[in-house]
């Protein structure tokens, strides 16, 4: 095939044995291309369609001059006229390679026939043929002069008014969806952004009422970066103003026929399959459809959607887990308990973590977080749409993000027993000997779990709702020192001869609560049954053997304090999306031997028990 390049003028006098020309008021001939992605199309395809035909060349000057007009109308018509283009003597790639370099999106069709161009004219390019729905060739356009885009359009608006007009009543929607877009956090494992299914809800936003809902699954979203995803298909929905709601990889199955059956839905959104409800307090792992995400609820608010011709609606979501994030982590874990009173550097033990889990952490939350002016245990309100959802106000310094369960609390211990199923686990009920803890990191590696949070401003935590974590680690003491009866003294002995309980007194460690007596002239009864409470009157702290293994516990309460500080706002709340790293960087003394079931009081030591976290 010769390619011809044209430099000057866009005549070309080739002709074949099938010549002619078609002009407007003519029925167009039969003809059939195919477009370069392989669709064979056909004027008997076409028919009842308005539509445009035209031939060109890349190298006429013409041509060059018509290609923007020809991409205006492509961009505004694309909806409702197929456009076909068909080039003279040049291949896909050559023109592709042109399409690429001129940012051309118009659609390219190759002849079936080579003959195809002569059945139009004998010659003349570029050559536009506008051809309406039975057929008809309305009008044609060649380099003499060339088709303006206000002329084209003039004709186009005529042709295409009715079903334009028709197509007012509906609008083509699209969505973009960006998992934790407001997640700051670079680091993330595995599945967190991933989204399976999706379900999309419009509401009026004066009545209410569901105007359209539609779900889309894996097979309808394209992944096109970490976090971002675009839905392949397109929704219709009339023109007006519209509250839209999106929740990723949560069925919702029932029949909503208004916003607030939507936003009401509660207690039924839970963070963990039967493998993972360990006990500990932590989400270690995702579900394989991804975590239940939503979008802000007042980001979508009075949404108006117009009709446009010129291009299809594209509505963004940002996507927020409902979970909160930690990563947790020491370097390095073995830390040296020294003697305060003395001013060399000694060590009288060392600690070692081991384990941790998570206590008041709620098992499920509001698929959309419920905001209310919260001064104490009250009567739930009615939650209204846009007053108790959404962006805080720094101004606003009671309200705050609510738990399902914060009205079914009252400030009293017997409020939060009755509550405890409602919990991964309740500290109020927890000893050592039936807890399962989370396996701590290696030094210099962080672990990573979820959680829902239930946060409790510093004046509530003492009622029990206060989150924490209990560290478990284990004692190595330097030396323990023994009552050698033959001597009458006490003398150390080495630390793997130990019995099932030894005691700390003064940065001491003592084989028995006789060894603490005689070397401090104490009194005490001599038994091994103390409680840590009693022994805390003697300023004495106990170490047990846990199958073979001497261990200590650490609680830290998760402080949250005025309502000025940035914590503040969460009071009584279910955190979402957030990321915490808890690092531990010092222990300044012995824990408990067990994990004591006690309700923070009002003069419970805010040093949380000598672990040191940032």
């Amino acid at each position: 095939m010769l390619s011809v390049v044209m430099q000057t003028s866009c005549q070309n006098d080739d002709k074949d044995s099938v010549s002619g020309k078609v002009n407007a008021g003519d029925v167009v001939p039969d003809f059939t291309v195919t477009s370069i992605d392989g669709q064979t199309v056909s004027s008997s395809s076409l028919s009842g369609q308005v539509y445009m035909l035209t031939f060109f060349d890349t190298g006429c000057q013409d041509c060059q001059k018509e290609f923007p007009v020809l991409q205006q109308i492509y961009d505004k018509y694309s909806s409702y006229l197929p456009m076909i283009n068909v080039p003279r003597s040049q291949s896909p790639d050559e023109v592709k390679q042109y399409w690429t370099n001129k940012g051309l999106s118009i659609p390219v069709h190759m002849a079936d026939d080579s003959r195809l161009y002569y059945k139009f004219a004998d010659s003349g390019i570029p050559r536009t043929y506008i051809v309406d729905g039975k057929g008809v060739v309305q009008a044609v356009f060649t380099d003499n002069p060339i088709a303006d885009f206000n002329t084209l359009d003039g004709i186009l608006q005529d042709l295409l008014k009715e079903q334009m007009d028709a197509d007012k009543d509906e609008v083509k929607v699209k969505f973009q969806f960006r998992a934790n877009g407001l997640e700051t956090d670079e680091e993330y494992v595995e599945g967190e952004n991933t989204i399976t299914s999706i379900e999309v809800f419009f509401y009026h936003s004066e009545t209410k009422k569901l105007a359209y809902r539609k779900a889309f699954a894996v097979d309808d979203l394209s992944r096109i970066s970490k976090h971002s995803y675009l839905v392949n298909r397109e929704i219709s929905i009339k023109p007006g103003k519209y509250n839209i709601f999106a929740v990723a990889n949560y069925p919702i199955t029932d029949d909503i026929t208004n916003q607030k059956q939507l936003l009401d839905i509660s207690d039924s959104i839970p963070h963990y399959t039967s493998e993972d409800e360990d006990e500990t307090g932590i989400i270690s792992k995702l579900p394989n459809q991804g975590p239940v995400m939503t979008n802000d609820p007042t980001s979508h608010i009075g949404i108006d959607i117009k009709f446009d011709p010129y291009k299809n609606v594209l509505i963004s979501f940002d996507l927020i887990r409902t979970m909160a994030k930690f990563r947790i982590g020491v370097n390095p874990n073995n830390f040296r308990l020294k003697d305060p009173r003395i001013a060399e550097d000694t060590c009288y033990a060392r600690i070692q973590i081991t384990g941790y889990k998570l206590v008041n952490m709620s098992k499920c939350c509001y698929l959309f977080p419920h905001k209310d002016q919260v001064t104490e245990f009250h009567t739930k309100p009615d939650f209204v749409m846009p007053d108790n959802y959404g962006e805080f106000n720094d101004t606003e310094a009671d309200l705050y993000t609510v738990d399902p369960f914060f009205y079914d609390k009252l400030p009293d211990e017997q409020s939060m027993k009755n509550l405890s199923n409602k919990f991964f686990l309740w500290f109020g009920s927890i000893n050592t000997d039936n807890v399962n803890f989370a396996g701590f990191p290696y030094a210099g590696y962080y672990g990573y779990g979820y959680f829902m949070e239930n946060t409790a401003f510093k004046s509530s935590q003492k009622n029990g709702y206060s989150p924490g974590v209990i560290f478990k680690a284990t004692v190595s003491p330097t030396a323990v020192w023994k009552y050698n009866e033959k001597t009458n003294k006490v003398e150390p002995i080495k630390p793997e001869n130990l019995p099932p309980t030894y005691y700390l007194y003064n940065c001491k460690f003592y084989y028995s609560i006789q060894a603490i007596n005689v070397d401090n002239n104490l009194n005490l009864e001599d038994r091994d049954n103390y409680t840590d409470a009693e022994l805390k009157s003697y300023k004495i702290k106990q170490v047990k053997n846990n199958n073979g293994v001497y261990e200590t516990y650490y609680t830290y309460w998760i402080e949250h304090k005025k309502a000025s500080d940035p914590m503040g706002a969460m009071r009584y709340g279910i955190v979402r999306n957030n990321y915490y790293q808890i690092t531990v960087t010092g222990v300044s003394g012995l824990g408990e031997s067990k994990i004591t079931p006690q309700i923070m009081r009002d003069n419970y030591p805010n040093d949380y028990t000598d672990i040191i976290v940032q």
